[in-house]
């Protein structure tokens, strides 16, 4: 297990860190350097003559590997391999061997707080085989006494107990500052799923989360599933794929998705592929979402610790949906008549305030004769043929064109394009579809409708249109009824009916 890396400005690299693990490599770096100056001052005034130069050399080299590492933040092999020579380079030609250790332990501690055990143990073996080594070839190399090795081997052992013990807490540290950057980034999730309606951004800000809670839990896979009829489709995915996760066969989990709140999962080789190793997975459903689970996958197992963070960011990412699902619920209702169901007036004075630059049509639909139908048979019925004439309108646009209920026996249709032909050969269809017999309640009733048409002038006011159309409307009606006037604006600002 490793400390996530996280990004940091080039000057930052200098400074101490805030961060719990980087400031505690670079505690351990300056360790190794001070160590390292310490060491030499105590042994320079018995170092043999020809030992100076490689003493120098060494330290040098051990000094550049030290602040290579802690810049680059990570354990590089190079730097082991270097480290072990340079060390056993600059333990030969000292007259007391074991002065050494002086040096070696704080470069053992600074390596443990950097990539996985098995690299540190390595690293720890390479060190003391090559301060034994030295300790034995000094004498060969240097005027210096021999008869050091058995204190330098009995030596290794207490090294090896305090790798070990070093190891186990910069672990426990790595724990600590990954647990933390999960917490930071849930709680970072928490704050920006605030105010949020947007059902697409919410989901945008849970993948930002699911790929932080990944970079926390080294190791961790996560893949959003959404079930398809025989398959399990992707939605997105987190953490260290080799490649794009594929569908995955809908028999590989349960039947019922949701059974529990989660459980294992076998691998299958479609998911071994695309992590690249053999991981244990783990489903978590989620919440309120039919068909919709999180397979969470990690080697050997999964841990407790990741499982535990994505309960957690679908919980929140739950509750955020459930809120833009309820905003759209209310946004829709404002924006539509409740017995016709077509858009009301506020939504069609918003379209034609964005269509306006555009150009376009705005027609005014009133219905002939409907007051009295309404008084024959009864509000009821009359609510029965609004609801049948909404109908019939809806059908006879075009796609494009949007048609709403302003109130009462009202309608208006936004057309986004054509010429006046097209708006007048739009307004008798829906003459021609209003005008048709409707039965209601056993009764047959008729009813015309008057329709005003006036174009929309970019730079002109929405206001201005619709009292054209409107005009025009009236026009209309003014002539019998059941027919069409389109209205267009005469210099001064006169509406003229065509």
């Amino acid at each position: 297990m490793t400390a996530p890396e996280p990004p940091a400005a080039p000057g930052a690299r200098w400074s101490r860190p805030d961060a719990l693990v980087e400031d505690t490599r670079w505690l351990f770096g300056l360790c190794v350097l001070a160590s390292l100056l310490l060491t030499i001052a105590a042994t320079a005034p018995t170092l043999p003559a020809d030992g100076v130069l490689p003493l120098a050399s060494a330290s040098a080299v051990i000094a550049t590997s030290a602040v290579v590492r802690y810049r680059l933040r990570r354990a590089v092999a190079a730097c082991d391999l270097v480290d072990v020579a340079a060390l056993a380079a600059f333990t030969a030609p000292l007259a007391v061997p074991a002065a050494a250790f002086g040096l070696a332990f704080p470069m053992l501690w600074s390596r443990s707080v950097y990539g996985g055990g098995r690299g540190v143990t390595l690293y720890a073996t390479g060190v003391g085989a090559g301060l034994l080594a030295a300790t034995l070839a000094g004498p060969h190399l240097y005027d210096t006494s021999a008869g050091h090795a058995g204190a330098v081997a009995g030596t290794l052992p207490v090294m090896a107990v305090t790798v070990a013990v070093a190891r186990h807490l910069a672990s426990q540290l790595f724990g600590r500052e990954q647990s933390r950057q999960r917490d930071v980034a849930l709680a970072a999730l928490g704050t920006q799923l605030l105010g949020l309606t947007d059902r697409d951004a919410v989901l945008q800000r849970a993948g930002e989360a699911w790929a932080a809670v990944c970079a926390a839990t080294p190791g961790l896979r996560a893949v959003v599933l959404q079930e398809a009829g025989d398959l399990l489709v992707p939605l997105g995915h987190a953490g260290p794929f080799r490649q794009q996760p594929p569908p995955l066969p809908r028999a590989a989990l349960p039947a019922d998705l949701a059974a529990l709140p989660e459980y294992p999962v076998r691998p299958t080789p479609e998911l071994t592929a695309a992590a690249g190793t053999r991981a244990a997975w783990l489903c978590l459903p989620v919440p309120g979402t039919a068909g919709c689970v999180v397979l969470l996958g990690a080697a050997p197992v999964v841990p407790s610790e990741g499982v535990v963070a994505g309960r957690s960011l679908l919980n929140q990412v739950t509750l955020a949906l459930r809120g833009a699902e309820a905003h759209e619920e209310l946004r829709t209702r404002a924006l539509t008549d409740t017995l016709t169901g077509l858009p009301n007036r506020a939504a069609f004075t918003a379209a034609l305030d964005e269509q306006q630059a555009s150009g376009g049509w705005a027609l005014f639909v009133d219905l002939d004769a409907f007051k009295r139908v309404n008084d024959r048979l009864g509000h009821a019925a009359g609510d029965e043929l609004l609801t049948e004439v909404a109908a019939r309108l809806s059908a006879a646009v075009r796609e494009d064109d949007l048609c709403a209920r302003l109130g009462g026996d009202e309608f208006a249709v936004l057309v986004r394009d054509g010429d006046e032909e097209d708006a007048r050969a739009l307004g008798q269809r829906l003459v021609e579809a209003v005008s048709r017999p409707v039965l209601l309640g056993g009764h047959t009733a008729w009813v015309g409708a008057s329709v005003g048409a006036a174009r929309l002038e970019p730079g002109g006011s929405r206001s201005a249109a619709l009292c054209r159309a409107d005009a025009a409307m009236y026009a209309a009606k003014a002539s019998g009824g059941n027919r069409v006037d389109v209205s267009s604006p005469a210099p001064g600002g006169v509406t003229v009916p065509a």
